[in-house]
């Protein structure tokens, strides 16, 4: 409790000895009004994985069957979606992928995001500041003079807000990229004959906001004789 006493006097069981846990790798994190435990496991083929499991504040676990990371994940929320951080660790080389989830821990990312790789074995974790905003930190060997020890480095992640220049949806924190701009709605897609634009290039008043185009806009060009244009 906030006062420090202990709100449950009887320890819960969230993971069993049948999924095959391990003691190292444990993390919790807080996802809005539940925590996420993170830990490390070993899986049916006899290889170690990560699992991550959701659990209400009255300590009722949300999942029976975990989600599952190449190692157990650092998450972070920013009080709307949550960043899971993990590695893949082969060689001693340690590669560091990251992927949005919603609460639910459904994806919102459609693919998972290489982020960087570090030498040795990895310690990290991840932070948030405000929407869209993480801080991820990790420790490498640096085997560069004058170093040749293990240095702890920092990266930020976001995602771009509506009006910055964009390729895919997952480049923006809305989840829209249209008309070659992160945008505030899906607004038709980028569909040129929707009569409706979210860049100035494309007829919009302003780069990143949706809005339909002004009447007398020719929207589609006729398609033939028999054919109107819109």
């Amino acid at each position: 409790s906030s006062s420090g006493g202990s709100l449950d006097l009887t320890p819960r069981t969230i993971v069993s000895a049948s999924e095959g846990v391990t003691p190292d790798g444990t993390r919790i994190a807080s996802a809005g009004t539940n925590a996420i435990i993170s830990y490390y496991r070993k899986s049916a083929t006899g290889t170690y994985e990560g699992g991550a499991k959701r659990v209400t504040e009255q300590g009722v676990v949300l999942d029976l069957v975990a989600k599952t990371f190449e190692s157990p994940a650092a998450f972070s929320y920013d009080g709307f979606e949550i960043l899971a951080v993990w590695a893949e660790y082969k060689n001693n080389i340690s590669q560091f992928k990251y992927r949005r989830y919603n609460t639910d821990l459904t994806p919102v990312d459609g693919n998972e995001h290489s982020l960087t790789s570090s030498i040795g074995y990895w310690h990290f974790n991840v932070a948030t500041g405000d929407r869209g905003n993480f801080l991820f930190v990790y420790d490498t060997f640096d085997v560069k003079p004058p170093y040749g020890t293990t240095r702890v480095r920092g990266i930020m992640i976001d995602w771009k807000k509506n009006g910055v220049a964009c390729s895919q949806n997952e480049d923006c924190l809305s989840g829209f990229c249209v008309d070659g701009v992160c945008c505030d709605t899906a607004c038709g897609g980028g569909d040129p004959n929707d009569c409706t634009a979210c860049s100035k290039a494309a007829g919009a008043l302003v780069d990143g906001t949706c809005r339909v185009l002004l009447p007398g806009t020719t929207c589609r060009p006729k398609g033939g004789l028999c054919d109107a244009a819109e």
